[in-house]
């Protein structure tokens, strides 16, 4: 029996299910399940070392199955095992009668069972055998098996009921402790749980990835170069053994015999190896309409290379074993085409705009699809002919509009019509300004969308060039350029009116109305905002409809009627909600915030934000989240909590440089101010006020400007008292 491993982690509760269900169940019958890699040897040699099972069982034998390729060769490794030296014509009998002779319980633990079981034509022998074993009343057998489940024994003898549950992958803080303890250097660094997350929190492939590292590459080292084609498959293959090798685990299981059986489903296992997301068994004769998908589900799941959900709906392939695949086993040039056109007619049917009607069906057809989605299109747009493709990621990023698209897809559709002499490529580049616009990304925004206008004018597309015209505009706003943002919006708003497009035009004057807030030009502003929103509810887009209300509800803040505010955020918010426009719904939150503040509630305030903070950073929207930091702080200095305050002013300050946010710099720089003149550090809040100033000047907000320069002249004549 070998020892138990040095290293065992995470499988405390589930050994100790073994180990009691082994000791108080007389002849027991237990089977320990799951895809190779998972620690199944090493749960089982825990379970035999345990101090209990050694009082209670004086005879314990470790039959390693791995190399029993025959039934002969079976029972020569379990009487060897056994330590019978005698050798007969009946090794099946020798077994038998040793175990039937000793009184005492004895336990068997058959290691990797599915070796003798997947012998071609012989497991009915094998059956015959095992029950015979299992008949024995002093008898317990534990077995390890990659298998769905338990192999048959007879009709009369079953396992011990409940069967034990499948191995699942480890927790987070089990795979971090099991990372650690083999590379001590890892610990604490930042890389390392989305390195686990990438290794999908498989035992035996955080060991060996563990080991790499050992030889001086961080886990953002390790990371990148997982995430680098040419070297992601040799950096869990540190061996040529299934221990030392997550390829050769992965590769005895394709080569079972219960996959031998079925060569349909390797050939589906590589169609789901290209879904980081896995597929819905609705779905799946979609994606390989020429197999037999169900009987290959089947097999797949009996050779556990793919798992389920919890409901047993959602088929999908572990992350090492799709990396293996893609590199051996890649879909054939039809399996690939066949899988590209069912996720193409996909976004066809589902990729709807907010206002359709299908909008609610299509974001939970499609949500669950977005990893896929972003492959499949990657691939195509990288093909001889990406036409469909750049199509089809247009239907993507329009459905993706209230969400943030990820940009190297969009930028794979740009680079794809520029190959081809696309005329969608003004398009490409609008939609690409808009999500960098999202992202903060401001400059990079404004050259996109300066590209996108020429190309537009050549084309002579006027709706085309007066969407980006409007886009053009935010990207000013955002920067607190008001007055080029008003005349980039104001021409958009003419094009749009000019060419009949209503609903266009009043996304201007929505745009246009939010420069008037900022401006204080309150009452304009309220005009623009129920100007807007009566469009759109004229066309029922319902979710611009909420955007209106949440912007009267920010208007009613900035006018301070914060009880008038209040129900009309919290019904936006609610309307945001239920179409799943997740980050306007934050942002509705974010401001709730802000009306619990100004009442002095800052519990729930402090509260409401950081439920914000945490909902735009699930959205990937860093300036809201620098928004909330900010916010955050000035509750903090409310309640004299000065370091802390200190903290979320200088994050967001150095958020808001980065974005090129002059209009929250300079409100950060007034904060900055106050904090340090009531910490009577007069230099310090000398220097926040002066650029408070210059910030507030330069985007031309005279106003706020005036403010801070009175704040800058009390803290001088505090300055010069101090010295006196």
């Amino acid at each position: 029996m070998p020892s138990k491993p040095d290293i065992f982690v995470g499988r405390d509760n589930v050994s100790g299910e073994v180990v009691q269900r082994l000791i108080s169940t007389p002849n027991a019958r237990l089977a320990i399940l799951g895809p190779g890699g998972f620690g199944k040897t090493s749960l089982a040699l825990a379970v035999m070392a345990d101090r209990q099972v050694i009082q209670v069982f004086r005879l314990r034998f470790w039959v390693p199955c791995v190399e029993a390729t025959s039934v002969a060769l079976f029972l020569e490794i379990v009487a060897t095992s056994m330590g019978l030296t005698r050798s007969s014509s009946d090794r099946r009998s020798d077994v038998l009668d040793h175990l039937r002779i000793s009184k005492d319980r004895q336990v068997l633990l058959l290691d990797n069972f599915e070796t003798p079981w997947d012998i071609s034509g012989q497991q009915n022998t094998i059956e015959s055998l095992l029950g015979d074993i299992v008949a024995i009343p002093s008898v317990s057998i534990l077995i390890t098996t990659r298998a769905y489940t338990p192999p048959s024994i007879t009709s009369q003898l079953k396992w011990s009921e409940p069967i034990l549950p499948r191995l699942d992958v480890l927790s987070l803080e089990a795979a971090r402790e099991l990372f650690v303890l083999q590379n001590p250097l890892a610990k604490g660094d930042p890389c390392l749980d989305e390195l686990l997350a990438e290794m999908e929190y498989i035992p035996l492939a955080i060991t060996l990835m563990a080991k790499v590292g050992l030889y001086g590459d961080t886990a953002s080292q390790l990371l990148t170069r997982w995430r680098d084609r040419r070297e992601s498959t040799k950096l869990l293959d540190i061996g040529n053994n299934r221990l030392s090798s997550v390829g050769t685990s992965i590769q005895l299981s394709i080569d079972s015999g219960v996959m031998k059986s079925n060569p349909e489903a390797l050939a589906l296992l590589s169609v789901l190896s290209e879904l980081p997301a896995g597929a819905h068994r609705d779905f799946i004769p979609s994606i390989a309409p020429e197999l037999v998908t169900s009987r290959a589900i089947v097999t797949l799941l009996q050779a556990t290379l793919v798992t389920v959900d919890s409901i047993g709906q959602v088929i999908r392939v572990l992350a090492p074993i799709r990396v293996y695949m893609r590199d051996h086993y890649p879909p054939t040039p039809l399996g690939r085409k066949a899988l590209t056109k069912a996720y193409f007619s996909l976004l066809e049917q589902y990729a709807v705009d907010a206002t359709d009607a299908k909008w609610k069906e299509a974001t939970r057809r499609l949500k669950p699809e977005q990893s896929n989605l972003e492959v499949i299109l990657l691939g195509a747009l990288l093909s001889e002919d990406p036409s469909n493709a750049i199509d089809a990621t247009f239907r993507f990023a329009s459905f993706q509009r209230h969400f943030v698209c990820r940009s190297d897809i969009i930028q794979a559709a740009i680079d794809a019509a520029r190959r081809v002499d696309s005329g969608s490529l003004g398009k490409c580049l609008d939609c690409l300004g808009d999500i960098l616009i999202k992202r903060g990304e401001l400059d990079i925004a404004e050259r996109c969308l300066n590209e996108a206008i020429q190309l537009f004018q050549r084309d002579n597309n006027e709706i085309g060039e007066a969407g980006s015209l409007r886009s053009l505009g935010e990207v000013f706003w955002m920067r607190g350029q008001y007055e080029e943002a008003k005349l980039k919006l104001q021409k958009a708003r003419f094009i749009f009116k000019k060419n009949g497009h209503n609903i266009g035009a009043a996304g201007c004057i929505y745009l246009l109305g939010r420069t008037n807030l900022v401006c204080s030009q309150l009452e304009a502003a309220g005009v623009k905002f129920n100007e807007a929103r009566l469009i759109y509810q004229e066309k029922e887009q319902l979710i611009d409809v909420a955007k209106c209300d949440k912007a009267i509800g920010e208007l009613l803040i900035w006018q301070n009627q914060l009880e008038a505010a209040e129900p009309i955020l919290k019904q936006a918010r609610k309307s945001f909600k239920e179409l799943e426009h997740h980050q306007a719904a934050a942002e509705c939150l974010y401001h709730l915030g802000i009306i619990f503040r100004d009442f002095q509630e800052y519990d729930e305030a402090e509260n409401t934000l950081n439920e914000a903070r945490r909902e735009f950073e699930e959205c990937l929207t860093s300036p809201w989240v620098a928004s909330c930091l900010l916010s955050l702080g000035t509750i903090y200095k409310r309640r004299r909590q000065y370091p802390e305050a200190e903290f979320a002013f200088a994050t967001s300050l150095e958020s808001f440089m980065l974005f090129g946010d002059t209009d929250n710099m300079a409100f950060c720089f007034g904060e900055l101010g106050d904090l340090f003149k009531e910490l009577h550090e007069y230099a310090e809040a000398e220097k926040a006020f002066k650029e408070a100033v210059r910030l507030y000047r330069e985007i031309g907000l005279p106003q706020q400007a005036q403010c801070n320069d009175r704040a800058l002249q009390g803290v001088r004549e505090l300055m010069t008292a101090s010295e006196d």
